[in-house]
């Protein structure tokens, strides 16, 4: 799909690391857009799950 992008590239005298570099580079920033929130809403959300199950569990054995 980024034939067209890389070729202009190319013709304009970057090589086939600076293209292959932007590339990862475009992916890399992508890819901590996701982690970083996704970290931090998962952390968040385990913490409450784990929570819920203390309060479950622990109740359930007060009225034993």
């Amino acid at each position: 799909m980024q034939r067209t992008q890389i070729g202009l590239l190319k013709a304009f005298g970057y090589s086939n690391l600076s293209v292959g570099l932007h590339y990862l580079k475009f992916s890399l920033a992508t890819v901590l857009a996701g982690l970083v929130p996704g970290l931090l809403l998962g952390l968040y959300l385990g913490e409450l799950t784990t929570n819920l199950y203390a309060i479950t569990f622990t109740s359930r054995c007060l009225h034993w």
